[in-house]
């Protein structure tokens, strides 16, 4: 599954990205290739033009990769063109747009980010308002096959039941939600939006998120008896010492 995060600069698109991701997903940030690429702290913003075109190149070649493997890949992308939509699209892309506002995407730029990102994310606004906005049906939703199927679970629910997922209540009410959120509609069968079918239950929203393409299932919060806040990773030195026995001699380097 390839998810692109899209959205201006300083918008939130890691974070968004470090809330959904889950252990053994490829996370692709061009930023962060960049400060690799040139021994620069993650926190950094500023790029030369050098190392911005072997970054991009480093990208282009880590999602022709990616998209070869079983894995969901999480690819961070301010504003791709039209062509790399198009490409994105056939290779079944999931689009999220980020985006608090103008307002304060623009006072984060000044405050925590490099002047060009102020401009950055102007332009980005710009263009936006430029090109007319897709319909429901164009973004792949419509009423009948989310909305309505959502308010009728909704009907149907008795507060308080335990969500499929992690097993705490889900309410109506979503102030009492353990995330805050609205509840989301989803499918038992894991492929059953791409199918066509119907949602068939409720599931809190970042629960919903966190099951992504079904891959996890059985590791859900409900099962190991984890809060759906933390990771659903297995332990890391379990893994690592599989990895290791299953590699052999083969070198294990690690990007920090």
């Amino acid at each position: 599954m390839l998810h692109v995060i899209m959205g201006p600069p300083a918008a939130g698109k890691s974070t968004f990205v470090r809330e959904h991701a889950q252990h053994g997903d490829i996370i692709v940030d061009l930023d962060h290739l960049a400060n690799v690429l040139a021994g620069k702290p993650m926190g950094n913003h500023e790029h030369t033009g050098d190392v911005l075109a072997v970054a991009k190149a480093a990208r282009q070649a880590a999602i022709d990769t990616a998209l070869t493997r079983e894995v969901t890949v999480w690819l961070i992308h301010t504003n791709p063109s039209g062509k790399q939509r198009a490409e994105y699209t056939k290779h079944g892309a999931e689009f999220h747009t980020i985006d608090p506002g103008k307002k304060t995407v623009m006072a984060r730029c000044k405050q925590e980010r490099p002047y060009g990102s102020a401009i950055a994310a102007a332009k980005w606004y710009d263009e936006r308002k430029a090109k007319p906005k897709k319909n429901a049906r164009e973004r792949g939703y419509t009423h009948h096959a989310h909305d309505v199927p959502r308010k009728r679970l909704l009907l149907a629910m008795r507060d308080g039941e335990p969500c499929w997922w992690c097993g705490l209540p889900m309410h109506k009410d979503k102030r009492r939600n353990w995330d805050g959120q609205a509840l989301a509609a989803d499918h038992s069968n894991a492929h059953g939006a791409r199918n066509g079918e119907q949602p068939d239950r409720l599931l809190h929203s970042r629960c919903n998120s966190q099951r992504q393409d079904g891959r996890y299932d059985a590791r859900r919060p409900a099962l190991t008896g984890k809060h759906p806040s933390e990771s659903l990773a297995p332990q890391a030195g379990a893994q690592a010492l599989r990895r290791g026995e299953q590699d052999g001699d083969a070198a294990a380097f690690v990007w920090k």
